[in-house]
């Protein structure tokens, strides 16, 4: 009989912990554009949103296939089956909540709640002025956008023109996050225990690097999965864990570079050196970490429609009688704190989607 890896060895903490951590900056983030045209790269990595999510699909990229790459090395003869089911389950385990967070839009906008349409377009940053301009949606607009556009590539492009219903727009990952993943499967499946698997892992992600695609943060994921896998029998000395923690919070304070093979490289070296270094995963395993890690998906859907209807009600009620800074201060205070309970809530629905996805998965595969 084979050796069987354990389901909850395949969640790491210090991986979720990383997760909750740039849910946070997805969140500032967008608590500030949405109304503050600035740059905040003398912040490093606490408010730059884009890195951060490029950071996430390096972080999907990990977690998808480090329990199938830990079956293989241990013999374990279901790796395949597992992954199969992880494939089919893909889909509703992301269409759910997303449907979900996306009637909650539906919900604020029909009530009237959507006051950043009212805000005047010279108090938002030039380039997101087309954000949010609608206020009413049908339901079936509503279903189609959350189960279809934002999922099949080219369907929903926020910046671009699109027939159809603005309502999430940081829902534009999907897209990204659900090809990435199946082309995680499919690669896995197809290189299994190959002798070269790391060599054309490297090769392809260079070769999507060099195309400017962004499966090449999932690849790089996935390339990491199987060297901390091959690494961590290894124990080097303390100075080199402490070295790379280091570098790692040189690299969160310095931000990250404008070119994308430069954001390539930045993040999967940050995600390199964080989890092989033992301070790095103690750091990010601790439990407010590893909360956020827990709700950070959630976080993602619904913050949204906090910022367009209780953060734009603020600016809206508090702007002339403060400084701008001052009331997205409060305005935005405001918001993050009703965003992470709102989270903490939508979280239920979010782990019910993962129970009904897995069993999808487990009677159509087997």
């Amino acid at each position: 009989m084979t050796n069987s890896v354990d389901a909850r060895q395949e969640r790491y903490p210090f991986i979720d912990g990383l997760r909750g951590l740039f849910s946070l900056t997805v969140l500032f983030f967008h608590s500030l554009f949405t109304f503050f045209d600035r740059d905040y790269s003398d912040f490093g990595l606490l408010f730059d949103g884009v890195v951060a999510v490029l950071l996430f699909f390096v972080l999907s990229g990990f977690s998808l296939s480090v329990g199938y790459l830990a079956r293989l090395q241990s013999g374990n003869e279901s790796a395949d089956l597992i992954i199969r089911r992880m494939a089919v389950a893909r889909y509703p385990r992301l269409a759910l909540p997303s449907l979900a967070a996306c009637i909650l839009m539906y919900a604020v906008c029909s009530s009237g709640l959507n006051y950043y349409a009212l805000i005047p377009a010279e108090a938002k940053p030039e380039w997101w002025g087309w954000a949010y301009r609608d206020t009413q949606f049908t339901l079936s607009e509503v279903i189609k956008f959350a189960l279809y556009d934002v999922f099949f590539p080219g369907a929903f492009i926020p910046i671009l023109p699109y027939d159809g219903p603005y309502l999430i727009t940081n829902l534009w990952t999907m897209s990204i996050e659900f090809v990435g993943s199946i082309l995680i499967f499919v690669y896995a499946l197809a290189m299994k225990n190959s002798v070269w698997r790391v060599l054309l892992t490297v090769a392809v992600s260079i070769a999507l690097t060099l195309s400017g695609s962004y499966y090449a943060f999932f690849f790089a994921g996935m390339l990491l999965a199987d060297l901390f896998l091959r690494l961590r029998a290894c124990e080097p000395p303390v100075w080199v864990h402490f070295a790379a923690v280091s570098a790692a919070g040189i690299l969160f304070l310095s931000g990250g570079p404008d070119a994308f093979y430069g954001k390539v490289v930045f993040c999967t070296l940050f995600v390199f050196l964080v989890i092989q270094s033992r301070y790095g995963q103690a750091f990010f395993s601790f439990a407010p970490f590893r909360y956020l890690g827990r709700i950070s998906f959630a976080l993602y859907l619904v913050h949204m429609p906090v910022i367009i209807s209780l953060q734009s009600y603020l600016y809206l009620k508090y702007d002339g009688e403060f400084s701008q800074a001052s009331v997205i201060a409060i305005a935005g205070g405001a918001s993050i704190l009703v965003s992470l309970m709102l989270a903490h809530a939508f979280a239920y629905i979010d782990s019910h989607s993962i129970v009904i996805s897995r069993k999808f998965a487990k009677a159509i595969v087997g």
